[in-house]
């Protein structure tokens, strides 16, 4: 039985001890986003079902990032790190990443939530979890007991929500929605606060939200009908030049190279 464990994270994955210092310079030359360094260990395979087409296995995964906002070195800490519990970790900014495919995954809680979380003073942020995870495995037993069967688990991170230019409909629905929504929602904190004479920031907030969702839908028109165009455009280009004449032209050039 072989297990591999695919990353798709933007991360660097190691298992040797963690260089914070090379953390620190890679996290200053990169621009476009947070590098994180991610090591995981096998604690135990504890059962491999033929039945149910899966395996179960405790590992402990270790996440390491820099975040300069919580950096203290100016405050001259009487300590090098500061130990906290995952109660902090929960108001932090996480890397969120996650096994894919996995059919379960928990964190273990023996009795307490099997979470470790260390802050430097630079700001860089380390922190451990011992997770049971219950994966697929695509079983072939053609061969068996003479077999090799391969498992593998996806552990990658939020993927950024975008839509292309030519979802047109999507994006129409995805306006339309939230504009509703928030009005919606204006209506119904005008309702629960005193009528007053005044304008209040609650006001102001959603006025502006408002003006841009509906920006958005603007934008969205723009996009389309210059997507529309182009298309208009393409086809008027394959009318004009039929499938044989440009084959002939190709030909007829190939050989005046000749």
């Amino acid at each position: 039985m072989i297990f591999t464990l695919l990353s798709t994270l933007p991360v660097l994955i190691i298992t040797s001890e963690i260089d914070y210092a090379e953390i620190v310079n890679s996290a200053e030359l990169e621009e476009e986003g947070m590098t994180v360094v991610v090591e995981i260990w096998i604690q135990a395979i504890t059962s491999i079902d033929e039945l149910t087409n899966d395996f179960e296995m405790d590992i402990y995964i270790t996440e390491t990032w820099l975040d300069p906002a919580l950096n203290f070195q100016q405050m001259s800490p009487c300590k090098g790190n500061l130990s906290l519990n995952h109660q902090v970790l929960d108001r932090l900014w996480t890397p969120n990443s996650c096994f894919i495919n996995s059919k379960v995954a928990q964190i273990h809680n023996s009795p307490f939530r099997s979470v470790f979380l260390m802050l430097f003073p630079n700001g860089t942020v380390m922190v451990n979890y011992r997770v049971r995870v219950k994966g697929p495995c695509s079983l072939d037993l053609s061969n068996f007991p003479l077999d090799l069967q391969k498992c593998s688990l996806i552990y990658e991170s939020w993927v950024s929500f975008a839509l292309g230019s030519r979802a047109i409909p999507a994006r129409t629905m995805l306006g339309v929605n939230s504009l509703l929504a928030i009005v919606f929602q204006f209506g119904n904190i005008m309702r629960n606060l005193p009528r007053v004479s005044y304008i209040k920031g609650i006001d102001v907030w959603m006025l502006v939200s408002m003006t841009f969702i509906f920006c958005s839908l603007l934008e969205l028109a723009i996009v389309g009908f210059m997507v529309r165009d182009e298309t208009v455009t393409k086809k008027k280009q394959q009318k004009k030049i039929p499938g044989n004449v440009s084959e002939n032209v190709d030909v007829y050039h190939l050989e005046k190279h000749d």
